[in-house]
């Protein structure tokens, strides 16, 4: 069984060098850091230095071990702290220092600009997922209605 994972055809790994769980399925782990900015650094100061700078620093992947897949930066309302989350794919081994290593320049510009980091959390796989479903055909027509195109030579609306 030697045939292509469809997760991992872009790094070139085998079904068969994964682990059974991986091989059936795709599996997401997220984990995350609380990030606190130096007070004298506005919101959006911070939001575009992490844009910027910092996610860019990240070594997404693919790689022979997994991915990393996306990068989220979440506050609260006072966004006096910050939530970096970062979401993984199909893992093989030892997870949390996946994404330790490929955040290590990342982590490193965060603290020079004198953002404290707290420790990362424990991995969460997930388990379960619901996401809205939408109508094909509603979403288009919307923008549509926002954005009108003209119509070609001849077709024009009498």
């Amino acid at each position: 069984m030697n045939a292509q994972h469809p997760d991992t055809a872009s790094c070139g790994l085998k079904e068969a060098e994964l682990s059974p769980m991986v091989a059936e399925r795709n599996i997401m782990a997220f984990v995350a850091y609380e990030l606190f900015p130096p007070a004298e650094m506005t919101q959006e100061n911070f939001v575009r230095f992490v844009q910027e700078e910092v996610f860019p620093s990240v070594e997404m992947g693919p790689y022979r071990t997994g991915e990393i897949t996306e990068l989220h930066l979440l506050t609260t309302r006072a966004a006096e702290k910050y939530l970096w989350v970062i979401k993984s794919a199909w893992v093989v081994q030892n997870e949390e220092g996946f994404v330790h290593s490929r955040t290590e320049d990342a982590r490193q510009k965060l603290e020079a600009s004198g953002t404290r980091i707290s420790e990362q959390t424990p991995l969460y796989s997930e388990v379960a997922t619901r996401v809205r479903s939408t109508e094909s055909g509603v979403i288009s027509e919307q923008a549509e209605e926002l954005n009108p195109q003209p119509l070609p030579p001849g077709l024009e609306e009498e």
